[in-house]
């Protein structure tokens, strides 16, 4: 066992002169991170936000809520770089500061251990987690998010430590019989924060300078990492505030937090853009603080029009997400370097403040969170803000090297991670940008009418940054009823029919459904994702892929030659992948092209019924339905329902009962012909 006395700053013996070795080994750690991220990185669209952030970079505009000014910077820095597609390239900023941030976590441990191997295992413990790699190597917003936080407390450390060993030798200039000031000041002092390092101060003017100097980048650096996302506040904000309060320099932490805001000016100007890829109209002050607020979501919350399952259950979602990080060998690993530590005095209090940080972003956050984790898209949703949590984890991961005998063990355990989590890494590929292809694969000028995250996203990155199908007029829903997205559209699309300040089916000056529709019913009419509930039309809606296709209502209507044309937009099955987990948009993709189906086998049903059961269209039916049952790996209670239907029309007694079986086992009980189809299953 390597003893902690007279090497770790926490320990109670001096720190001075002592020496921290080994300063080339968090560059290492930040190059291995960036080949293997680079190796992995996403090949294109990826799920969720990330089409939607790549949309607003290639046009120029404003992201979602709260607009994210400095991923947007380093993405339009990113489009300059000379290789591969704008795709790739957008997804490369999260692999290089992802590759920084675990460059910056090894230098922190290196630093608060004296040895270089806290700072490999710690690393090891964040690149080999499986979400952290996820989210390094594809477009979001998160990637930085943990890179800022890892910047703010490298530089905190460096404040903390290096003003402790420029003090540890000079006489404390408070007399011993001097109470201290106040518990907060207590807190700060024993935390290495207060007023033991701060209040003797040297005399040496280059030291003064690099007081202050660090003094104004905590300051920055915070500025930075709140205005990026809004949860940064709290991990930046306890731990600044425990500097702060004893730091003869508070007044340039201030004015570099003000600097660090000037990010946000960007997004004013970029609002300007006349673009549909742009969220917000920022130009006025109601606009920029509604966005950056994010008060159309609410604030620190996930989404709007939502309730979340409770803390409770967010908290299970926690823990769960940490025993699927490589088997919870890093919460492990974070457990033993906690009671390695907890011993001294100082890292007690130090432990107090990363407790803090955990409590807000896990407690508080979770009772604001409002998405229910029970259903696994949106646990995978909510699992991205875990990271934060995760981030301290892995850094108390690295104080376990002392538990290790030797060097080398821990080395070679951080080699492990590094192996296992391989294994365990995402597996990208091009199933969302095949997914947006087949979606804009619609009628010449159509209106495509989307609503959802991945409809909507993929699209919009296809049209911004690959100029696939500019002639295609896609609206998002969600976005109709907002009061500057119309205008926008009156510019940029001004083809289009819009008879009134946004969508709402009642108030004074919108228009409904039913006019969008009539006042652009000489283009093809296309609905991507179902359309919004409160609203309805007489339009005639007919599968069409993995979309609706809407027709007036006195328009011929041929449904041979929809047979053949439905066939023909059919999503493939090449690129999607039967074995994604649940709460993955590949999974969400596969689902779909198999609902597509369904719903032709369907909507052939209902002709054959409607032509009094013609038996050309329930043969066209059974045949799809039953390919959907054979082959989908997960099919819907309903598709056997309908199978069954159909078996029963064609007098298939036997293949009727089979189907109707199998409804019964996976039905709803709130189905109210599930009691008649289970007596025809038990009939003799």
């Amino acid at each position: 066992m390597v003893p902690l006395a007279g090497s770790a700053w926490w320990t109670e013996g001096s720190v001075a002169g002592s020496v921290v070795s080994a300063k080339w080994v968090p560059w290492a750690c930040a190059c291995v991170a960036l080949v293997v991220y680079s190796v992995t990185l996403h090949p294109g669209v990826p799920g969720g936000d990330a089409g939607e952030l790549m949309a607003a970079a290639c046009a120029g505009g404003v992201a979602h809520p709260p607009g994210y000014p400095l991923h947007g910077l380093l993405s339009r820095v990113a489009l300059l770089l000379p290789f591969g597609s704008p795709l790739v390239r957008l997804n490369f900023v999260s692999a290089f500061v992802g590759a920084i941030a675990v460059g910056l976590l090894a230098d922190v441990l290196r630093r608060w251990a004296r040895r270089a191997e806290a700072g490999v295992l710690a690393a090891a413990c964040w690149l080999a987690s499986p979400l952290p790699w996820t989210y390094s190597t594809s477009t979001e917003v998160f990637a930085l998010h943990v890179c800022l936080l890892a910047w703010f407390t490298w530089a905190l450390t460096r404040d903390v430590l290096g003003a402790r060993e420029v003090t540890a030798q000079k006489v404390d200039r408070r007399a011993p019989s001097q109470p201290p000031r106040a518990f907060f000041d207590r807190l700060s002092s024993s935390m290495g924060f207060g007023a033991a390092a701060l209040d003797a101060q040297p005399d040496e003017p280059a030291a003064r300078e690099a007081a202050r100097r660090s003094a104004w980048w905590l300051g920055v650096i915070a500025g930075l990492a709140v205005t990026h996302h809004q949860t940064a506040v709290f991990f930046v904000g306890p731990l600044l505030a425990l500097r702060a309060w004893s730091h003869p320099h508070r007044t340039r932490i201030a004015a570099g937090l003000v600097i660090g805001f000037a990010p946000l000016l960007l997004l004013p100007w970029w609002s300007g853009t006349d673009t549909p890829f742009s969220w917000g109209d920022l130009r006025t002050p109601a606009g920029f603080v509604t966005h950056l607020l994010r008060r159309e979501y609410g604030t620190f919350q996930l989404a709007a029009d939502r309730e979340g399952n409770g803390l409770v259950d967010f908290l299970g979602a926690f823990f769960t997400f940490e025993w699927k990080q490589l088997y919870a060998l890093v919460a492990f690993f974070a457990l033993v370097g906690f009671l390695q530590v907890i011993r001294f005095a100082r890292a007690r209090l130090w432990l107090t403040g990363a407790g803090l940080v955990l409590v807000l972003s896990l407690l508080v956050f979770g009772s604001l969170a409002n998405l229910p984790v029970h259903e696994p898209l949106f646990r995978g949703v909510v699992e991205r803000f875990f990271l934060m949590p995760h981030l301290i984890i892995c850094a108390c991961a690295g104080m376990a090297v002392d538990w290790l005998p030797r060097p080398r063990v821990a080395l070679a355990v951080a080699a492990s991670l590094l192996v296992l989590g391989f294994f365990h890494r995402p597996r990208h590929d091009d199933s969302v940008e095949r997914y947006g292809r087949q979606l804009l694969a619609q009628p010449e000028g159509a209106l495509v009418l989307t609503q959802g995250d991945l409809i909507g996203n993929s699209t919009r990155a296809l049209q911004a940054c690959l100029k696939e199908r500019p002639e295609l007029r896609v609206v998002d829903q969600q976005l109709l009823t907002y009061d500057w997205y119309v205008p926008r559209l009156k510019k940029v699309m001004p083809e289009l029919v819009l008879p009134g300040s946004r969508w709402h089916p009642r108030d004074a000056g919108a228009f409904t459904l039913q006019q969008l529709m009539m006042g652009n019913a000489s283009r093809p009419i296309v609905v991507c994702g179902g359309l919004k509930p409160g609203d309805g039309t007489n339009f005639r809606a007919v599968p069409w892929g993995f979309c609706e296709r809407y027709f007036p209502p006195d328009a011929p209507f041929d449904e041979e030659a929809w047979w053949g044309e439905s066939a023909r937009v059919l999503p493939p099955f090449e690129g999607t992948r039967s074995d994604a987990e649940p709460g993955t948009w590949e999974e969400v993709v596969r689902r779909d092209v198999w609902q597509a189906r369904a719903q032709r086998g369907l909507f052939a049903l209902n002709v054959a019924i409607g032509r009094g059961n013609d038996p050309t269209w329930l043969e066209r039916s059974y045949a799809v339905l039953k390919e959907v049952a054979e082959r989908d790996e997960a099919p819907q209670a309903a598709t056997f329902k309908n199978l069954g239907i159909a078996a029963g029309r064609l007098g298939r007694k036997q293949e009727m009962r089979a189907a109707f079986k199998k409804y019964v086992a996976l039905a709803p009980a709130s189905d109210p012909e599930l009691a008649a189809i289970r007596g025809l299953v038990e009939e003799r």
